[in-house]
């Protein structure tokens, strides 16, 4: 396995690092724009997995210029699956976290010339709203009364006088736990949160294009599917409404892990990507 190698394309900075010719995946973190980096521990699950990753626009290193919208996001995964190919990787799997699991639809929907196959985990949905709702009541019952108040407080000071680069840390911190099976895990994922100006704009975006998703989704034909936590306060409904709607799809739930799968149920998260590899090895 070779060290990670640094690439940059079209304002997008990221990074291959190559193993296994026959397993070759593209990720796509969520967020939108946290850092790349919290997905460090999926590497550690997939060892024998060639990676590539990015840093996707809104935060260093790469551009922080917009437009910041759903059309322009995949515009830049284009590139990089562009550069990539350039690099001899012919269609490879593209999976997604979070956001980037939304995110995942939509190159299911419209970049599947250029992809083997798509995994969505523990995903945003596509159909109504996405999951936001119940995804956020969930996260603060999980959440004790006292944090709440001090989230609440941070949460209001977002727009005028805006938060410090700590208060934004802090403010992630506070319902960490709750994204976690075992809330003692929090400190498994990187508290590098930044005050991000793009997330309104990405979400919106999503929420206008959700109707044309919905109908994109029936006429995909690249092999795709999901893994979701058992535990995750994302509803399963954002997974399994999507998936229904694709021809073939499938969804898996990983036992006893919460939103970031790979952490708590490890072996969940790499049988569906064996599962998904050798779906399209078989066509």
């Amino acid at each position: 396995m070779g060290a990670p190698v640094p690439f940059a394309v079209a304002g997008i900075v990221g990074w291959v690092r190559d193993a296994d010719e026959d397993r070759r995946v593209l990720l796509l973190h969520g967020g939108p724009a946290m850092s790349y980096r919290y997905l460090d521990g999926l590497l550690d699950v997939l060892t024998d997995w060639s990676i590539a990753s990015f840093q996707q626009r809104g935060r260093d290193p790469s551009t922080t210029q917009g437009p910041f919208d759903v059309p322009t996001s995949l515009a830049d995964i284009g590139h990089v699956l562009d550069h990539l190919a350039r690099c001899g990787w012919h269609r490879p799997l593209v999976a997604g976290h979070s956001w980037g699991g939304h995110l995942a639809w939509h190159v299911a929907a419209t970049l599947g010339d250029q992809v083997g196959g798509v995994l969505a985990i523990d995903p945003m949905g596509a159909v109504g709203d996405m999951g936001m709702a119940g995804f956020t009541e969930e996260l603060r019952r999980r959440t004790d009364d006292t944090v709440l108040e001090r989230y609440d407080e941070l949460e209001a000071a977002w727009a005028s006088p805006g938060l410090t680069s700590a208060e934004v840390i802090e403010q992630g911190r506070l319902l960490m736990p709750a994204y976690f099976a075992d809330p003692a895990r929090a400190g498994e994922v990187a508290d590098d949160w930044v005050a991000c100006h793009v997330f309104d704009s990405l979400v919106a975006s999503a929420d206008a294009l959700q109707p044309w998703l919905v109908a994109a989704l029936r006429a995909v034909r690249v092999p795709l599917g999901a893994v979701h936590g058992e535990r995750s306060p994302i509803p399963l409904t954002a997974t399994t409404e999507a998936v229904a709607l694709v021809p073939g799809a499938w969804a898996e739930v990983a036992e006893g892990a919460g939103h970031f799968v790979w952490l708590e149920a490890p072996d969940a998260v790499r049988r569906a990507m064996e599962r998904l590899r050798s779906e399209v090895a078989a066509r």
